[in-house]
């Protein structure tokens, strides 16, 4: 921050706004996570019941092909245990259309499609229908083989023939297909959702950055330069304090020690200022603090240290400046301040300012030992009478 500025920075702590905004931020994305963690159980149960029913109709295209051929293999053989598989197959195969059937009762308001319910119930496929009937004829040739006449045995082994290799088999594979296809846009829902929910969840992002993230970042920012403002500046002055001063010195001291540079100190202090406390008040005190502060600026350099250095005490580090140089800047400010005049109840208050100058020397090990001798001069220049510029040794 350039020394010049002195007006301050007024920004409240910010640990309220970000608690706030981090909240409000966290509650959004838990939302969301949460409307994203039930859309994913959606498609997992839903991707379950699919492919349950999806393989659950592929076995009635199985089981009535293995039906119908170990039908067909007892009645020319005579075999007991390919009756058993006939049976066992068609038992299977009434169970999964019950649970078929079952499943659409439940889900007819919204899963079941005019498509399905055509194939089970409208000719010409009327899977149900033909379903049972398959079974019951199957069950009845199996049951009663022994007592059919050559004519009815050769109509039943014609008709699960008929069903068990072309308009049973067809329309149950015309069922499987309808489940895939209706399984796979169902997918396609589940995919263009989650998409949606995706670039909401970016958009979400974006918002709170631009207006969340952002203005927090801000006032974090202001807050921080505010905290800086205050550890360097003084608030009465607008100045660097004490502290700031000490620490930059002690780097303009060894930048002219490297480049062999001049370097001069002022030490400057308001001539009987507890008079102008006791007289006047603490507020016109200060009121003489700030115009010393102002006009130590207005005389000085920006690459020039300025800083108030205790209560009435100021003080001036001149870099690439010469003891005779630094004479004439500080009479120029001891002739400003002597000039001033402040208007308190019709009554002009003036003051007056004492000034040490002090230059950096070849045995100087540090700054401490400038600032040293530029209080020693000021001190003469307090016994010497006040309101005076006096050099050091």
């Amino acid at each position: 921050m350039n020394k010049k500025q002195t007006k301050g920075i007024e920004i409240e702590n910010p640990s309220k706004y970000m608690t706030l905004t981090y909240a409000i931020s966290l509650t959004i994305i838990a939302l969301l996570s949460g409307a994203v963690h039930l859309m994913l159980d959606q498609v997992i149960e839903q991707q379950s019941q699919t492919g349950k029913i999806v393989n659950i109709s592929g076995q009635q295209r199985m089981l009535s092909q293995r039906a119908g051929l170990f039908a067909l293999h007892h009645l020319q053989t005579g075999s007991h245990d390919a009756r058993l598989v006939a049976l066992e197959a068609i038992d299977k195969m009434l169970i999964n259309q019950n649970f078929l059937l079952q499943h659409h009762k439940e889900n007819q308001n919204s899963d079941f499609s005019a498509e399905l319910n055509a194939l089970y119930f409208s000719p010409p496929d009327n899977v149900q229908q033909n379903v049972v009937k398959f079974a019951d004829t199957v069950r009845r040739v199996l049951n009663s083989s022994e007592d059919l006449n050559a004519a009815n045995l050769t109509t039943q082994k014609q008709y699960i023939v008929d069903r068990a290799k072309t308009s049973l088999l067809d329309s149950l594979h015309s069922v499987v297909e309808q489940y895939e296809k209706e399984s796979f846009e169902k997918v396609d829902e589940l995919r263009f959702a989650q998409n949606v929910v995706f670039w909401i969840i970016i958009f979400t992002i974006l918002i709170e950055a631009i207006f969340i993230f952002r203005p927090m970042v801000a006032k974090v920012s202001l807050f921080a330069s505010k905290l800086q403002r205050e550890a360097n500046y003084d608030a009465l002055s607008g100045i660097f304090n004490r502290r700031a001063f000490n620490l930059q010195s002690a780097q303009q001291f060894n930048k002219s020690r490297e480049n062999n540079q001049p370097l001069s100190v002022l030490m400057c202090d308001v001539d009987f200022f507890k008079n102008v406390n006791d007289t006047y008040g603490h507020s016109t005190g200060d009121e003489v603090i700030k115009m010393v502060a102002q006009v130590m600026l207005e005389n000085t350099r920006n690459s020039d240290l300025v800083a108030r250095y205790g209560g009435e005490e100021f003080i001036a580090l001149l870099p690439r400046t010469s003891k005779h140089e630094a004479s004439i800047v500080a009479e120029k400010i001891r002739r400003s301040i002597e000039s001033i005049e402040i208007n308190i109840d019709n009554h002009q208050l003036r003051f007056t300012i004492s000034i040490g100058i002090s230059d950096l020397k070849s045995a100087d090990s540090n700054i401490d030992n400038v600032i040293l001798r530029a209080d020693e001069a000021l001190y003469n220049a307090k016994e010497a009478g006040r309101n005076q510029v006096l050099m050091s040794a």
